[in-house]
């Protein structure tokens, strides 16, 4: 008599590592488009026609910027150019300024965002952009002793700094040099100090700036003849200011606000940046690849750094802690001035390649290696793609820094975006289910195709305050994933592949004879191909398709004599299914059954 042998949920995904024989029943030789976070096999969403970018550039970068009275500007990347996007509507932010070619990575910091992208890093309040710095002053006020003996409050050797400072920003410059001493007898100006006995000390000839945001200058003062050797903060003036008198005692001088460090005001190009206790970092210089500058606790000044061991690769505030990957380890930084930070590495034989593909999720952080996709918990990695670690090392390795992984919280999925074999755009997408890795205790894994995606973003909805997957096409189009049932109009081609089933006796000629599929429709007249691999055979037959059925119960005829049967099933153009469970009747004996 025929056995009837059942496949149900939850099933696995993708196993292209292990013989397909061998593979568990509930795993899929291949799979395109599915979805594994349900008992079942689910086609993946669609997409809306979304807008594209004035500049038809492709989008490089998307970044929700929540101002501190809650409004939410959607700033998007396209090429070298920053756009906000409301609705439909692309709304130029400064000229194409930015680096068309590299990924953006943004930084809400002060009620502004900072902008990292291999180029000058830019800043912008979302109606404007800005150099990150303001640029520092050429020189510091002139100063000279004022009034008669005996009038002022300052006694000693003193010199002074300033910078300039944007209230609304919360942003200053480098410091300027110190100040000049005026030399009237010789006519000339030389760097110096200026020396008081009970007199005030005058500054007279700011530097001046063209730069919008400046409206103040913070003047600093260090007192020589006491062997300070920093300049402390002592008062905030209009940035129309031309002359100031100062008369503030030293007991008075703010001993805890230094100036900022004196430095070449055009920053290196970065690519990377992250802020943690404070402290912004930043990292990903061309001419300086193992450094990472930092700036001052509470300011974004980017001044001293630190040297790792190898190229950065990556930045990440996580759980406390400042995460520096480099080619070839991980790093955890503590603290955050140069009194207290404490870089220790913590992974010695595993690196990140792709900047872009760091995605932190609860409590572990995954990555790609050259190898293929690791997680990390900060003490420890693991690799989490063996199944599909063949397609991971058949990608172009020279495009990793453009790879893009995104957390798809309500699938409980991370999402990567890369370019497969020799392509030079991002042509494949795969896709690691981690909820339902936990529940099959296997690896899940499935590939989506979604033709010309280049970037994937996680932002919230301004109206509705969702959480949602914005993604990026080759020709500057936002759409947002979730949105209906098929991609912007057009059919989601999706399939699940078996492997080979054998009945435990893979030399023995069976006798197959029916399958039987639950499924559920998403529409009345959607339509499922099942297609079945005899033995060795290159390629799949197909053996029928769906009927409108009421119960959702699919029943095929398969009568056919083979060791090994494979089964696919694929979607016709109509519309989605959900494959719940299967079943097949078999004779095992080796004898061909007589009718």
């Amino acid at each position: 008599m025929p056995t009837p042998i059942t496949i149900g949920g939850p099933f696995i995904g993708i196993n292209q590592t292990t013989e397909s024989r061998e593979i568990d029943p509930r795993e899929a030789r291949d799979a395109l488009n599915c979805m594994l976070d349900q008992s079942s096999i689910d086609a993946r969403l669609g997409f809306d026609s979304g807008a594209t970018a004035p500049n038809g550039f492709p989008i490089e970068g998307t970044h929700d910027y929540r101002q501190n009275d809650s409004t939410r500007i959607f700033l998007v990347k396209a090429g070298p150019q920053l756009f906000s996007l409301s609705g439909t509507v692309f709304t130029a932010i400064g000229g194409p300024v930015l680096t068309a070619g590299n990924l953006a990575q943004f930084l809400s910091l002060n009620n502004r965002v900072y902008i990292a992208h291999g180029g000058t890093p830019k800043v912008t309040d979302g109606t404007d952009l800005f150099d990150w710095q303001i640029t520092k002053p050429a020189f510091a006020p002139d100063a000279i002793p004022n009034g008669a003996i005996g009038d002022g409050m300052l006694n000693g050797e003193y010199d002074y700094k300033f910078v300039f400072f944007s209230s609304e920003w919360g942003q200053e410059s480098p410091a300027s040099p110190s100040t000049n001493q005026a030399d009237t007898t010789a006519g000339l100006e030389v760097t110096t100090t200026v020396t008081v006995e009970n007199q005030n000390v005058e500054l007279t000839s700011f530097n001046t700036t063209l730069d919008t945001r400046v409206d103040k200058y913070r003047i600093f003062r260090r007192k020589v003849s006491n062997f300070e050797a920093d300049w402390f903060f002592i008062t905030e003036v209009d940035s129309t200011t031309t002359t100031f008198i100062d008369r503030i005692p030293d007991n008075n001088v703010d001993t805890t606000d230094l100036a900022p460090l004196t430095f070449d005001p055009r920053f290196p190009d970065i690519r990377f940046v992250a802020t943690n206790a404070g402290t912004v970092f930043a990292a990903g210089i061309d001419d300086e690849p193992n450094n990472i500058y930092f700036s001052p606790v509470g300011k974004t000044v980017l001044g001293n750094f630190f040297t790792i061991d190898d190229r950065i690769t990556g930045l990440l505030q996580f759980q406390g802690e400042l995460v520096v990957f480099t080619q070839s380890s991980i790093w955890l930084v503590s603290g955050n001035s140069v009194g207290t930070l404490f870089p220790r590495r913590t992974i010695v034989d595993r690196g990140c390649l792709a900047p872009f593909s760091i995605v932190p999720v609860d409590n572990l952080i995954y990555f790609l290696s050259e190898n293929g996709v690791y997680a990390y918990d900060l003490s420890r990695v693991f690799e989490v793609s063996r199944p599909v670690k063949p397609r991971w090392l058949s990608r172009n390795f020279a495009r990793d820094f453009l790879i893009k992984g995104v957390h798809d919280w309500e699938n409980s999925a991370v999402w990567w975006v890369y370019s497969d074999g020799t392509s030079v755009t991002n042509d494949a997408l795969l896709v690691y289910f981690y909820r339902n890795s936990q529940v099959v205790n296997k690896q899940s894994w499935t590939r989506w195709d979604i033709p010309g995606v280049q970037y994937c973003g996680l932002i919230t909805d301004s109206l509705t305050n969702l959480r949602e997957i914005k993604l990026g096409f080759d020709d500057g189009q936002v759409t947002t994933y979730g949105d209906g049932a098929n991609d912007d109009g057009n059919s989601i081609e999706y399939f699940w592949e078996s492997g080979q089933q054998d009945v435990k006796t893979p030399t023995v000629k069976k006798r197959w004879h029916e399958l039987e599929s639950e499924i559920i429709r998403k529409n009345r007249n959607d339509f499922m191909n099942a297609s079945i691999k005899i033995d060795d055979r290159d390629n799949f037959e197909f053996v029928g398709e769906t009927q409108d059925v009421v119960n959702e119960i699919w029943r095929t005829r398969l009568s056919r004599r083979a060791a090994q049967l494979a089964i696919r099933w694929s979607a016709q153009l109509d519309g989605p299914f959900r494959l719940v469970s299967w079943n097949y009747m078999v004779d095992r004996s080796a004898r061909e059954s007589r009718r």
